[in-house]
């Protein structure tokens, strides 16, 4: 229901070809430090969690206040995986951000199916807002992938879909921001 809601929501939206993803991440990975009186330490109050797949396993990030939790072939889906592993490294009262990076796996499951995609990435976004209450999300578009055959132009077309279904979804947000990594 959301999902439809959404759609006819957003049938006139048009989004703007100079969609600036560099300043976002740069904003997103803003930190801030906050003195608490009980215990006079220092804690990151602007901690950002990014929850991946194989693309993001690849990156290594040397700032400790930036988690990288990323699994490879990790779907929508699988988002309370991720989180829970998530349990042991951060403390959710401290996440400021939250960069999503999944979807890519779920073309591959779901190939034409959009609808599903979008389910899931809907209960995705559910599931981090809720655990994430203060934080600003930001989801990164699936990235194409490359060759001609038809098998492949039918998976960047249904990642096409899914990525203006996200942008839509983000523009009506003050909490979703759109990372255009196509």
């Amino acid at each position: 229901h959301d999902i439809q809601e959404g759609r006819d929501a957003n049938k006139n939206v048009s989004f703007s070809e100079d969609n600036n993803s560099e300043e976002l991440i740069v904003e997103l990975n803003k930190t801030t430090e906050t003195v608490f009186e009980q215990t006079n330490a220092t804690l990151p109050t602007s901690e950002t969690v990014i929850f991946g797949a194989s693309n993001c396993s690849r990156i290594r990030i040397e700032d400790p206040s930036i988690n990288n939790i990323a699994v490879s072939g990790t779907p929508l889906d699988q988002i309370d995986k991720l989180v829970c592993q998530s349990d042991n490294i951060v403390n959710s009262d401290y996440v400021a951000n939250v960069i999503l990076s999944l979807g890519t796996n779920d073309i591959s499951k779901h190939r034409s199916d959009t609808e599903q995609i979008t389910a899931n990435l809907t209960t995705c976004i559910d599931t981090l807002k809720t655990k994430y209450p203060n934080a600003r999300i930001g989801i990164c578009s699936i990235l194409p992938r490359r060759g001609k055959g038809s098998s492949i132009q039918a998976l960047n077309t249904a990642a096409r879909s899914v990525n203006s279904f996200t942008q839509k979804l983000c523009v009506k947000s003050q909490v979703l921001k759109y990372i255009d990594l196509w």
